[in-house]
């Protein structure tokens, strides 16, 4: 049977055929998300993970920073990463099951490639050198594989993987503190006119060619110059920075990690972890552990960070347990509400923002493109000023979200990423 021979009633998955708690939670991690992503539409990225560059950067500034960093960087990334697992799984098992099974391998890899290719738009034409979608889909043409594999076996591939980033971060964190001084002292030299020793030269070398190397006054500013600028003036440097962070930050952690989380949440999916059914004291367990694990051992991270002037703020071996931890957090919490039925609207609100996940994360892309680039407002906010944007976009989705899907069966990127995988129209309007 054909793709344009399919029963109209199996061109897409009907929207009402969905896990809630589900959209609720994939909801939560979209909105936040946006609350560090904004750092780096904001600033350049030296800035944004170093903000005592900033001229002014103190009292609420601080707080902001703190309170990002605690309970929310990498955590949503992670809830997102993990959900996108258990989409894939979703996706498959309902195709299996119906007169589209043997167009599954077909169907699956050109809904992949359309993902891969959203996340090229996003990254080169929306600008933002931050898109995740790429890697998604990347890493998604590998899960077709794994797709079959039992919940232990998922669970301890992504564990090995994450136990691999680790390390690498350890040796980088190890090399980091042993180079760092040396490398100090030895561009005082330079200053100066001396000549080097063997030693002090590697130093300088293995500090500048880490890919977390903090960018001279001259590049941020030409950095923060070209974006004021405008998109012209800003399109060709963006295209730099995001074929950097695609191939260079993706082969040193991105990739891998999306990996390991999607293979995570696959196995989360089949332990019905996200669909609220497990037993209350597990999720409370998942609430109080995870928030208790994570916060600690982010607190401590970045107090680290701190002292050694933030040089190793992402190149930390304890990261992914403590994201993972605080991730757990919001998944206890998230599916305990779902649970306990409380708080009926928001979790309406939510997951209409869930639902339209993919065309909500592209619209702060534009949105941010907008007020940073557009207005010429990158580099010109204190750090908190730039959360009453995020405060904005978080209140427009809110509001925008159910109206929409009040409307039309799905999110208007949904929809177009359903039309071009099944290769026939799909029903929007809902009638």
């Amino acid at each position: 049977m054909s793709e344009t021979n399919l029963p109209a009633s199996s061109a897409a998955t009907d929207p009402r055929d969905r896990i809630a708690s589900i959209d609720v939670l994939r909801g939560v991690a979209v909105l936040g998300i946006l609350a560090i992503n904004i750092w780096f539409f904001a600033f350049p990225f030296d800035i944004a993970s170093k903000p005592i560059l900033l001229s002014e950067y103190f009292g609420a500034d601080v707080a902001a920073w703190w309170i990002g960093w605690l309970g929310i960087e990498g955590s949503q990334r992670a809830i997102f990463t993990m959900l996108f697992g258990a989409s894939v799984l979703l996706f498959t098992e309902r195709l299996s099951s119906d007169e589209r099974a043997s167009m599954l391998t077909r169907i699956y890899y050109r809904r992949t490639v359309l993902l891969i290719l959203f996340g090229l738009i996003n990254g080169y034409i929306l600008l933002w050198n931050g898109d995740i979608l790429f890697f998604y889909g990347v890493m998604g043409l590998l899960l077709f594989f794994v797709r079959k594999w039992r919940p232990r076996s998922l669970i301890t591939a992504g564990v090995i993987i994450i136990v691999l980033l680790g390390a690498l971060n350890f040796w980088m964190h190890f090399m980091t503190q042993a180079f760092a001084p040396i490398a100090e002292v030895a561009q005082e030299k330079l200053a100066r006119g001396e000549s080097l020793s063997g030693q002090e030269q590697a130093a300088v070398d293995f500090i500048a060619e880490l890919p977390l190397a903090i960018s001279s006054p001259e590049e941020l500013q030409e950095e923060i110059d070209a974006r004021r600028a405008g998109y012209a003036s800003a399109f060709l440097p963006n295209v730099y920075t995001t074929t950097e962070a695609y191939i260079i930050y993706g082969l040193f952690s991105l990739f891998w990690e999306s990996l390991a989380y999607m293979m995570i949440g696959m196995a989360f999916f089949r332990l019905k972890l996200f669909d609220a059914s497990r037993a209350t004291g597990l999720y409370v367990g998942l609430l109080i552990g995870g928030f208790a694990i994570g916060l600690s051992v982010n607190a401590w991270e970045q107090l680290q960070s701190i002292e050694q002037n933030y040089r190793t703020t992402f190149a930390v071996w304890s990261y992914d347990i403590g994201r993972m931890a605080t991730a757990l957090g919001y998944v206890g919490l998230v599916m305990l509400i779902c649970k306990m039925a409380w708080l009926p609207r928001v979790r309406n609100t939510l997951a209409a923002v869930g639902k339209m996940a993919l065309s909500n994360y592209i619209a702060q892309s534009i949105v941010c493109n907008i007020v940073f680039i557009g207005f010429g407002l990158f580099g010109q906010l204190r750090f908190h000023e730039i959360y009453y944007v995020v405060f904005a976009v978080w209140a427009a989705l809110l509001i925008i979200s159910p109206i929409w899907l009040r409307n039309f069966r799905y999110g208007p990127l949904e929809w177009l990423w359903r039309r071009l995988t099944y290769g026939q129209p799909v029903r929007m309007r809902i009638t």
